[in-house]
């Protein structure tokens, strides 16, 4: 990631580049899919990358509006792939994404803005979340406000530090000191190199700041968080005795004043037509409702065109069977879907069912 930071610096003072590809296959397709090929080499590699196991290819940002779909892109794949986190967690992701890409916009002075990737580890329980500009550097940003006295290595140390910011008119301090107070209590890991500097803190708990013999161009970012134990999130986001963690993804996109769930298909889906959209937009929905626990839902029709049976099938007729007849007709309600539509959804549920009735397995009688 900060490789392919430099080649859009150098690649505005003029330089091109071509890439030739690993020879190993693995090697060579984590170029192809991650989107480094296309962030290096964009004539030659025009595919963007692709999600992989959940992980998402690297995502340019350079404005407050593309910062925040990357931040929503993050939390939709969480939310369809890891089923064993709760809202506290979530709310862990979401304030620790946001943070780090914020300070990318407000502090690194990048002019093409910063990249940031995330990579799923489900059988660890652990995501990762990398961020990288090509910008000034943590140290720089420090010196150009007052601290020159601050070695490289000292200014890695206070920016992880509760209130320590470099401009006080518009950060808080809270940002780095968040994020690696929530990935050292997850057992996790917290890396930053910038300036002549880097800080870790590894698995085992240890703390380390060197200095590096060459200058590390711009910042980068890793946070793994790990979630194979329960963590109270909220105790690493404590400001002076008060939480940080009030709002969150749920409460922003999909839940309303009447304190009801709405789940707009036109917005989770590209397409209607196909299993694997139903598939992935039923696990969101499955794990929302697990969070959000006995709140009702509105499943909303609205610009949609027709839907397959096939969809139909994966999303509501496999929803309603993993919810039972009464807890599904008590929590969930459709609206503002076509006739059509309903005809479609009502025939999948109804053949779901008698499918699902025919496999039960009949009593042995004795002869």
């Amino acid at each position: 990631m900060p490789v392919v930071c430099c080649f859009f610096k150098y690649r505005q003072e003029g330089v091109e580049f071509t890439l030739r590809l690993p020879n190993e296959l693995l090697l060579n397709r984590l170029f192809v899919n991650s989107g480094w090929a296309n962030m290096i080499d964009p004539n030659n590699y025009p595919d963007a990358g692709q999600e992989v196991s959940g992980n998402l290819p690297v995502t340019r940002f350079s404005s407050p509006a593309e910062q925040r779909r990357f931040v929503d892109k993050v939390m939709d794949r969480v939310l369809v792939r890891l089923d064993f986190l709760d809202r506290r967690a979530l709310r862990a992701i979401e304030w620790s994404v946001n943070e780090l890409t914020d300070n990318v916009l407000n502090h690194s002075q990048c002019e093409f803005g910063g990249l940031g990737q995330l990579n799923m580890r489900r059988r660890q329980h652990e995501i990762e979340m990398i961020v990288s500009d090509s910008g000034i550097g943590i140290p720089e940003s420090f010196r150009q406000h007052g601290h020159n006295s601050w070695s490289d290595e000292y200014a890695l140390e206070q920016c992880i530090k509760e209130g320590v910011t470099s401009i006080p008119d518009i950060g808080r301090g809270f940002g780095l000191y968040g994020a690696f107070q929530i990935a050292a209590l997850s057992g996790g890991t917290f890396h930053i190199n910038s300036g002549y500097a880097h800080l870790v803190q590894d698995r085992s708990g240890r703390f380390i700041i060197r200095r590096d013999k060459n200058k590390f161009l711009g910042t980068s970012v890793v946070l793994a968080i790990n979630f194979s134990k329960h963590i109270a999130f909220e105790d690493a986001l404590q400001i002076s005795g008060k939480q940080l963690m009030a709002f969150d993804f749920l409460e922003g996109r999909y839940e309303t004043s009447e304190n009801t769930i709405e789940f707009y298909l036109s917005k989770e889906v590209e397409s209607t037509g196909s299993r694997g959209a139903g598939f992935e937009a039923r696990r969101k929905l499955e794990h929302i409702m697990r969070l959000v626990e006995t709140k009702k839902v509105v499943i909303v029709g609205k610009d949609l065109g027709v839907v397959s049976s096939s969809f139909a099938d994966e999303f509501f007729a496999k929803l309603a069977l993993s919810l039972g007849e009464e807890d599904s007709r008590k929590r969930i309600s459709l609206a503002e879907f076509s006739a059509l539509n309903l005809e479609i959804i009502s025939g999948s549920i109804e053949r779901r069912k008698r499918l699902t009735e025919g496999a039960k397995p009949r009593p042995h009688v004795a002869r």
